[in-house]
């Protein structure tokens, strides 16, 4: 899952992208998005990266690595990505962009791919993963 990636810098409630990588529309499970954490406020946060595009935004939790896959349905067409992050008890930042340029790439049959799960799904996925077990696995105990 994802090999490229975007780099932002958040300090206190700012966030900026500090790359300079080029964008191109139609890709999936390619792009991810790297956040560096300059000020100690953001430590020992769990944090949320929201990408939105013409409207439509996803809430994707930060990994480990503080580090987020970018929603493929944002970039199947050409625009601007607003990328922003929020965490803890609710610190803030402004947007950054990633801008998605026209990609060569021209089979319309590249919709194929299963929706991004939403922050909920992912929650959930974490949980089993650390568990090992479903909550249907559970039981009413």
């Amino acid at each position: 899952m994802g090999t490229a990636r975007v780099y932002f810098n958040v300090r206190n409630q700012t966030i900026s992208r500090v790359d300079r990588m080029r964008v191109m529309s139609k890709s999936h499970d390619y792009l991810m998005a790297h956040f560096d954490f300059v000020t100690n406020d953001w430590d020992g946060v769990s944090k949320v990266a929201i990408f939105s595009k013409d409207g439509t935004s996803y809430k994707m939790t930060l990994d480990p690595n503080s580090e987020a896959l970018v929603p493929w349905e944002l970039l199947e067409t050409t625009g601007t990505v607003e990328v922003s992050v929020y965490g803890g008890d609710l610190i803030t930042v402004n947007s950054a962009t990633i801008t998605v340029e026209e990609s060569a790439y021209t089979d319309e049959a590249t919709n194929e791919q299963p929706p991004t799960p939403d922050v909920w799904e992912q929650l959930l996925a974490k949980i089993e993963n650390i568990d090992g077990g479903t909550f249907e696995e559970w039981g009413d105990d």
